[in-house]
């Protein structure tokens, strides 16, 4: 991953052999808005909902939507104890 972290909105690092490695921006390109997830290529990753509520967060707020209008969705499916 390499670019100018200055265009983007950086929102986590991760540290990778001493250094901050982005894992999650966004960028704004224009009229767009894009949302970038390093993290998450399992689909079992969507079953924690610390996750779940970012990814559903992250796609409101691409949709210009507001930002809690998926926040029902988080509990879904998830594997969640009590």
């Amino acid at each position: 991953m390499t670019g100018d972290t200055k265009r983007i909105g950086l929102l986590a690092t991760s540290q990778e052999d001493g250094l901050a490695t982005p894992q999650l921006w966004t960028y704004e390109p224009g009229q767009g808005r894009v949302f970038v997830s390093i993290p998450g290529h399992y689909s079992w990753t969507f079953d924690d909902p610390i996750f779940r509520t970012v990814i559903l967060r992250a796609m409101a707020w691409t949709a210009r939507e507001p930002i809690d209008r998926f926040n029902e969705l988080v509990p879904l499916g998830a594997r969640m104890r009590r």
